[in-house]
């Protein structure tokens, strides 16, 4: 493996994204009560915008004027067990 030593380094990580992305975590079991298998679109710490598919959260998150920090994630109404 080689170690490209020619690109700048990468930006700082964006305090605000990381903030909604906590506090989804820590909001987890009642965004799946309120959002049970919805694309949610969370800034400044609440739900913007939810929706059936990904691009619908996107869309509406922006028609309310949010699009920086922008934590999108799925809410799984049940727990899924994926196997091969």
């Amino acid at each position: 493996m080689r170690i490209r030593k020619d690109l700048p380094p990468p930006p700082p990580p964006d305090k605000a994204f990381d903030e909604n992305f906590r506090w989804k975590i820590k909001n987890a079991a009642a965004l799946a009560q309120a959002y049970p298998d919805q694309w949610v679109a969370i800034a400044d710490k609440q739900v913007v915008a939810h929706g059936k598919t990904r691009g619908e959260a996107l869309k509406k998150a922006r028609k309310n004027g949010v699009s920086s920090s922008l934590v999108l994630t799925f809410i799984e109404g049940q727990m899924y067990i994926y196997a091969n």
